[in-house]
């Protein structure tokens, strides 16, 4: 859930009305100075949001491992099979 900071309110405010911690609004926050905050920012009041935007970055960075990994697999194939080729003329 997203809070917009509305004028006049502090952070104790709005974790006592969520019934959140202060830290869970700094973990699912973490470019917020939670010792400054400002009117119109929007704040993640739900510490799972995070978690899920973490996990949404980690299979992606596994995806972009597993296609570089290939790749290098292809360029691997296909240099034994030029020197296969090579090989077989009896040149180099």
């Amino acid at each position: 859930m997203i809070h917009t900071v509305k004028t006049g309110e502090t952070l104790h405010q709005i974790v006592r009305d969520y019934r959140i911690s202060i830290q869970a609004i700094i973990n699912a926050n973490p470019t917020v100075n939670p010792n400054v905050i400002y009117i119109d920012t929007a704040l993640y009041t739900n510490a799972n949001a995070i978690i899920i935007l973490n996990v949404f970055l980690i299979i992606f960075y596994l995806l972009n491992l597993i296609m570089i990994s290939s790749r290098i697999g292809e360029l691997s194939n296909d240099k034994l099979l030029l020197l296969s080729i090579r090989s077989k003329d009896g040149t180099r």
